[in-house]
């Protein structure tokens, strides 16, 4: 599962807690606004 949010959030410290097995950046494009996004990967099992 990849849970995708702004970077420099506030929850990105909460989904670093929950330790991911990956962290990816990525551009968001949300209507005319472009942000740096970063994606949490983890193993659901």
């Amino acid at each position: 599962m990849v849970v995708w949010t702004f970077k420099g959030a506030k929850n990105n410290d909460f989904y670093q807690r929950i330790a991911p097995r990956e962290v990816r950046h990525h551009p968001l494009k949300i209507q005319a606004g472009h942000y740096e996004g970063i994606g949490f990967v983890y193993l659901l099992s």
